[in-house]
């Protein structure tokens, strides 16, 4: 098992689809496939369900996928250590960032950042909120961005909220219930349900929404929900979802009917640090976002 193995196990659970995940990892889509069977026969037992349309991960899957993202993770933070201690005369920004957050504008502002800092080294960390948030409190990160809950605050870190979104209920636009404007959550018990991946803080989040619509939701398949494999079953009515508004936007597929959720569920993102281990380029980068805010 290499890290070259994860990275491609962890680009397919993401996309869900052996030639849209090739291309990023710029190789062929049978090269692919048969990297991600050898990675099976390792491990000993299937991590993908295989069909004609779709791939998505096992429940063994599910469990395997946030340990290589750690240890694909931990590889990237060696190489830029490295690097950083190449590059003489210049300060270092380790910073992270929940894979959801891509799409809320993270990536335009760390461009921006390193824009109008050259002399700052950034390093740049991407993993589950709760792998983010251990990294910042054992100062192996000086900030990050991640998904944000009250109830799971660690007094010992501070936060900055970052931005707010709302769920939404995303289905195919022919289904049923897509002629109402807005939808109670328990109007969808009985329907067969996409939520992200267990261990995410994405699917803690979707879980706390259910509760306190007091059911359980119906649900025997996970997925990225910002990926390729999850918005085809929608489109197919194999199944709703429940996710962030700004995902489903971000698709404009009119395939898809996007509907909001009463009473409104909130999704709040926040960057988070240890003000006593921050250092001078964390308090520069929280600096420069507030100057940006103005």
């Amino acid at each position: 098992m290499t890290t070259e193995n994860l990275r491609e196990f962890i680009t397919l659970a993401k996309i869900g689809n052996y030639a849209a995940a090739a291309e990023p990892l710029f190789i062929s889509e049978a090269t692919l496939s048969r990297h991600s069977m050898a990675l099976e026969q390792e491990i000993g037992a299937p991590l993908f369900d295989r069909s004609p349309r779709r791939i998505e991960l096992t429940e063994l899957g599910g469990v395997f996928l946030p340990f290589a993202q750690q240890i694909v993770g931990a590889e990237d933070m060696c190489r830029r250590s490295v690097e950083h201690r190449l590059a003489r005369g210049k300060s270092t920004l380790s910073i992270g960032f929940d894979e959801a957050l891509a799409y809320y504008g993270v990536g335009e502002l760390l461009a921006a950042f390193r824009k109008a800092h050259p002399e700052v080294i950034v390093m740049i960390t991407e993993a589950s909120t709760f792998s983010l948030r251990e990294q910042v409190a054992a100062g192996q990160l000086q900030l990050a961005y991640i998904l944000y809950d009250e109830a799971n605050r660690p007094d010992t870190l501070a936060y900055k909220a970052y931005r707010q979104d709302t769920f939404a209920v995303v289905m195919a636009a022919d289904h049923p219930l897509a002629v109402q404007d807005s939808l109670l959550l328990n109007k969808l018990s009985g329907e067969s349900l996409l939520l992200p991946p267990p261990l995410t803080a994405m699917y803690e989040l979707c879980m706390k929404a259910f509760r306190s619509a007091a059911f359980e939701p119906d649900s025997d398949t996970t997925a990225f929900l910002s990926g390729y494999g999850a918005r085809e079953l929608i489109r197919s009515g194999a199944c709703l979802a429940v996710m962030p508004r700004q995902f489903a936007e971000l698709w404009n597929d009119e395939a898809l009917a996007v509907r909001d959720i009463a009473p409104r569920l909130t999704i709040d993102t926040a960057i988070v640090y240890d003000p006593a281990s921050l250092g001078e380029p964390g308090q520069q980068y929280l600096r420069f976002t507030e100057e940006l805010n103005r």
